[in-house]
């Protein structure tokens, strides 16, 4: 780890209470380990309960990825201590925050958890990547304070077999008359990303929305954005102008959720 001032040690992973900072899960992520055995995998051996929700075709997470040790012990928190509501609110830093992370620990923990965290572009799928990075571009060159929203999409289910099929049929054509599938997109459920404009243009993703919506990117000032964001709530932020006092941004509530929680750590 160059960036440390201690270029080695052994990386944890846990899992931390945001009010009492009780640490509910703590596992080694088993770097510079030479057996075959992945950190999910040892988990797992520990809670066997576990290894068949992994596999279940609506958790697309490979068991053998860094991912699917994060779902496990999230979803092994969910498992032990259900909450009475049915619902519970996971805030992650950049770090954690991917979609395809979200929407398994949702199918993992049959719709209870759900997250909302800042994210880095490279980690956004081939999907999503090019509205969001168009988005950036342009909240960039807007005042501080601004934003969009871009909704999240996913491949249609059954999309591989499609494809599959899709080329069997192509080889059965001449090569001049041979076409590349494309895959259909719909709009993922209560799933979008946050970009917004404080002091540089940070994204945030959540699939915790109100609802989903119609279409692909909203403006700031879109009364749909507004309510599938939760509102606006107001945030405090030094600026040039100010002295004694810092300006209050009314933001997206979705935004003030992650300030709260996350305690300025990212």
């Amino acid at each position: 780890m160059l960036s440390k001032p201690d270029k080695y040690g052994v990386r944890f992973y846990s899992v931390v209470g945001w009010d009492s900072l009780y640490v509910h899960a703590l596992w080694d992520n088993a770097s510079g380990d030479s057996q075959t055995t992945t950190p999910a995998q040892l988990y797992t051996n520990q809670f066997p309960s576990l290894y068949n929700t992994l596999l279940r075709d609506d958790v697309t997470v490979s068991a053998k990825s860094t991912t699917a040790l994060w779902l496990v012990m999230v979803g092994h928190q969910s498992k032990m201590f259900r909450s009475p509501s049915g619902y519970r609110f996971v805030v992650s830093d950049n770090f954690y925050t991917r979609h395809t992370f979200a929407k398994a620990i949702l199918a993992f923990t049959d719709g209870e958890v759900r997250t909302t965290g800042t994210v880095r572009l490279n980690v956004i799928g081939e999907w999503n990547k090019p509205a969001v990075e168009d988005s950036v571009r342009r909240v960039a060159e807007a005042a501080r304070g601004e934003w969009e929203f871009v909704t999240v999409v996913d491949l249609e289910p059954g999309t591989k077999k499609k494809e599959v099929d899709h080329d069997k049929a192509q080889k059965q054509l001449p090569k001049a008359l041979r076409s590349t599938y494309q895959p259909i997109l719909q709009l993922a459920d209560r799933s979008g990303y946050i970009i917004y404009k404080d002091c540089k243009v940070v994204i945030f993703y959540s699939n915790d929305l109100l609802a989903t919506p119609t279409s692909r990117t909203l403006r700031g000032n879109s009364a749909e954005a507004v309510a599938c964001c939760h509102g606006l709530y107001p945030i405090r932020r030094w600026t040039n102008d100010r002295v004694m006092h810092r300006k209050i941004f009314m933001a997206p509530a979705v935004i003030a959720m992650y300030n709260r929680f996350m305690n300025g750590v990212d």
